[in-house]
C-alpha cells in the first residue's frame, strides 16, 4: 500500500532520479517510525519506553534527512504542501491511537490517506512541479484501498456471524456496498466528463466487482492469506492500468 502509489507516481511522472530513491527510503523509514511510535503512546514500562524511544529518534531522524536533503539539497521546496496535507492526518490518527481506536474504520481510512502520499510526493519529484495530477493520484489511490478495509471487514463479519459468535449488529455487508456503489458513480462520472481514462476505470473493475458480489464464497471458511495475495494481485493490476491511462 505503501509502495504500489509510490511507483504509480513514477509511472504516471515517467521519469527515474536519484531524488526518489532517497524519497522511497524517507517513506520507508517514516513508515517504519510509526511503530515505536505507537508503543510509546500506549506503554507505560520504562524499558520499553526507553527502547522505543531510541528507535523512534533513528527512524523519524534518519526519515528527516532524506527529507531535509530534498527539501534544500534538491530545492524540491513545495514538499511543504504535501507536509501541511499530512498534518492533520498524523495528528488525528495519533488521538485514535491513544484511545485505542486504531483498528477502527476512520483510523484505517486515514492510514491509508496517509499511506498512498507517496503517489503525488513520487509524482512531484519525478516531475518537478506539484500538479493537480499529483493529488488526482493521491485521491485515486487512497479511494482504491479504502476498498479493500471496508471488504475485509465484511468478510471478517460474515465468517463471525456464520460461526454464530455474535449478533449481526450494523452490517459491514451494506457498508461495503454503499462504499463500492458510491466509487463506481464516481468513476463513472469522472469518466463521462473526460476527468478520467476509460482505462483508469476499468482498473477500478475488479474491487468493483468482488466488493459488490460479497454473497460468493463459503462464509464458515475465510483464509486471508488468500484474501491478501488476491488484493496484491489487484493493486498491481490496478497500477499498470491507471499509469496506461495517464500515459495514453
Amino acid at each position: 500500500m505503501l509502495y504500489i502509489p509510490f511507483a504509480i507516481g513514477i509511472g504516471v511522472a515517467g521519469v527515474i532520479n536519484t531524488a526518489l530513491a532517497v524519497a522511497l527510503a524517507g517513506v520507508t523509514l517514516a513508515f517504519l517510525a510509526q511503530r515505536p511510535l505507537r508503543e510509546l503512546i500506549l506503554n507505560q514500562a520504562a524499558v520499553v519506553r526507553r527502547r522505543n524511544t531510541v528507535w523512534l529518534v533513528i527512524l523519524a531522524g534518519s526519515s528527516a534527512v532524506c527529507f531535509g536533503l530534498l527539501y534544500w539539497t534538491w530545492q524540491l521546496q513545495e514538499l511543504h504542501w504535501l507536509g501541511v496535507a499530512a498534518a492533520p492526518l498524523i495528528l488525528v490518527m495519533l488521538y485514535l491511537v491513544r484511545v485505542r481506536a486504531v483498528h477502527s474504520i476512520p483510523a484505517e481510512l486515514i492510514g491509508i490517506l496517509l499511506l498512498t502520499m507517496s503517489a503525488p510526493l513520487a509524482h512531484y519529484l519525478g516531475s518537478g512541479s506539484l500538479q493537480a495530477t499529483a493529488f488526482l493520484l493521491w485521491g485515486l489511490s487512497a479511494l482504491y484501498f479504502g476498498s479493500s478495509v471496508f471488504y475485509v471487514k465484511t468478510r471478517v463479519q460474515q465468517f463471525v456471524n456464520a460461526k454464530g459468535k455474535a449478533r449481526l449488529q450494523v452490517s459491514m455487508a451494506r457498508r461495503c456496498v454503499a462504499y463500492h456503489l458510491g466509487l463506481a458513480a464516481l468513476v463513472v462520472i469522472l469518466a463521462v466528463t473526460s476527468k478520467l481514462h476509460w482505462v483508469a476505470g476499468l482498473a477500478f473493475s475488479p474491487i468493483l466487482v468482488r466488493g459488490l458480489w460479497l454473497n460468493t464464497g463459503n462464509p464458515t471458511k475465510l483464509n486471508l492469506r488468500a484474501i491478501g495475495y488476491r488484493e496484491v494481485a489487484y493493486s498491481i493490476l490496478f497500477s499498470v492500468l491507471l499509469i496506461l491511462s495517464f500515459r495514453t
